[in-house]
């Protein structure tokens, strides 16, 4: 941003009288100047001649970042990056798709991104209209979270009636409940680490088995992405005295409908899954050996 006069005066005084002391000459203020000391004038002219140069860099930048801007094709990435970036109750700066954050606190503007996760998926319907269906949740602090009707209108809102979608996009905008699971395992155990309950025989951890099965599905799939039964085995087989681990059963279902087996990969329809009760997890644990 261009430095006003008032600025650059005050740069070029403090560097005039800090160059005369390093060179041990008197002490000159410049501020004590008469409006006709040659030495006035040419400061003048070249604080002049530094803000013409800072207006021009200024403009430069703008007309750079309006290019980019206008040359930025809207991919996947790019929308998903928008709903994570994107602020409930906040004004946008006019021309932009980008926040004001003027005025607010830096606790204010993280409270007001409530879309934690954000998945993007490319859909053509029997008449080959292609669409973008808009994945979005939150997070409570433990578990991924559907989010209220007025964030999700919001949204659409944003990318719809704000013009911030590509021109001639069509787009859906949902934060569903997740996807229920069940899964039924048999876990053989190394019996000098876990009991038959599954608990740490040093009484540090009770369900080191039941923690990773569930920590999966917040941290070891990506939201909107594949749950697969092998990358679910791997990560219960890190779990210290587990020695073999085996996912008898698993199925899964969204709205209502029948619960589909699953025999290698899901996609779950609200981009995440959860065991709705406490029963859609069963665990057996037998000794190695």
């Amino acid at each position: 941003m261009a430095r006003t006069l008032t600025e650059l005066r005050a740069i070029y005084n403090a560097e005039y009288i800090s160059q005369r002391a390093i060179a041990a000459m008197p002490f000159d203020d410049p501020q004590q100047w008469s409006l006709y000391n040659i030495k006035r004038l040419q400061r003048e002219i070249a604080i002049y001649m530094q803000l013409l140069q800072d207006e021009l860099i200024d403009a430069h930048e703008e007309r750079v970042n309006d290019t980019l801007r206008r040359k930025n094709p809207p991919t996947i990435g790019w929308y998903e990056d928008l709903c994570l970036n994107f602020q409930s109750g906040f004004p946008l700066i006019p021309g932009t798709r980008y926040f004001d954050n003027t005025g607010y606190t830096e606790q204010d503007i993280e409270e007001s991104k409530q879309i934690k996760y954000a998945k993007v998926r490319k859909q053509e319907n029997e008449y080959m209209r292609v669409s973008l269906r808009v994945l979005i949740a939150g997070f409570d602090g433990t578990n991924l979270t559907q989010l209220n009707d007025v964030v999700v209108a919001n949204v659409y809102n944003y990318f719809m009636n704000l013009n911030v979608a590509a021109a001639g996009e069509h787009m859906r905008i949902e934060s569903l409940p997740p996807d229920s699971l069940k899964n039924k395992w048999l876990i053989e155990y190394d019996p000098l680490i876990l009991n038959s309950a599954g608990q740490r025989i040093d009484g540090t951890d009770n369900t080191p088995c039941e923690k990773a099965i569930k920590n999966f599905l917040l941290t070891g799939m990506q939201f909107g992405g594949l749950y697969d039964v092998v990358f679910h085995t791997d990560a219960v087989q890190k779990v210290p005295g587990v020695k073999v681990p085996r996912l008898l059963q698993a199925s899964a279902t969204y709205a209502q409908l029948p619960y589909t087996s699953i025999t290698d990969t899901y996609l779950a329809d609200a981009g995440y899954l959860r065991f709705i009760n406490d029963y859609d997890l069963e665990i057996t644990y037998k000794a190695w050996g």
